[in-house]
């Protein structure tokens, strides 16, 4: 299974020495129910999804339904998360951020190149300017190169604290975020799409899933409410 560092839903630890994160925990439980063993791996995300496209590997996470995706992906019809988007900014910055129009046009805001974004960001109007990942989006932002950065509140407040960088947040502009484990499409993953789905669906009742939740400072309401 493809994926990315993107804590805390799914990195690579260090010291272990194994992939962690509450999504891999997860997607590594309800795969062991049906019988297989979950390997992760992981390359820059765009080369992650051309991968996919020629059916290199099995699975890719975490990652949202898009009509260019489901031409070459298999998606379950649970989810396997959520999350929401939000624009950082660092905390002695004057712009505004309780509503997009208050944002200067000439404000520059770093995105990661192959992500799925809501329609508020590529419709709003401030410049734009895509980065290899979020680590990179952040650097920029700390070094003053860009003004913005765009995010996943949860992925966000992780790396500005490990980044060390003194960052305020947007309100949520846009709709939840809903990101899957997608298989090939294929008739393997297709089926594997398909059971999938139905114990994920099955494992999110258990208190195995909400120790998994515990572990990775996360609620279930964070996640479903």
């Amino acid at each position: 299974i493809l994926t990315a560092d993107w804590k805390p839903y799914e990195w690579y630890d260090t010291t272990k020495k194994e992939w962690v994160g509450v999504d891999v925990d997860v997607v590594r439980a309800v795969l062991s129910k049906m019988g297989y063993k979950a390997t992760f791996l992981t390359f820059p995300w765009t080369r992650c999804v051309e991968l996919m496209k020629i059916g290199a590997y099995d699975g890719i996470m975490s990652l949202r339904v898009t009509q260019e995706r489901l031409a070459f992906l298999s998606f379950p019809e649970e989810p396997l998360s959520t999350g929401k988007d939000v624009l950082f900014k660092l905390k002695n910055s004057k712009i505004n951020l309780s509503r997009l129009e208050h944002i200067p046009n000439s404000a520059l805001c770093g995105y990661t190149e192959g992500y799925a974004y809501g329609d508020w960001f590529w419709n709003a109007k401030f410049k734009k300017i895509a980065v290899p990942d979020d680590v990179t989006g952040f650097k920029l932002l700390k070094s003053e190169r860009i003004q913005l950065f765009v995010c996943n509140l949860i992925v966000g407040n992780e790396l500005a604290k490990e980044l060390d960088v003194d960052v305020e947040h947007s309100p949520v502009f846009g709709e939840q975020m809903i990101y899957y484990l997608a298989f090939s499409k294929n008739y393997q993953g297709s089926y594997l799409s398909n059971v999938f789905s139905q114990r994920l669906k099955e494992f999110k009742l258990t208190n195995d899933y909400l120790k998994i939740l515990k572990r990775y400072g996360i609620t279930y309401d964070d996640f479903w409410r």
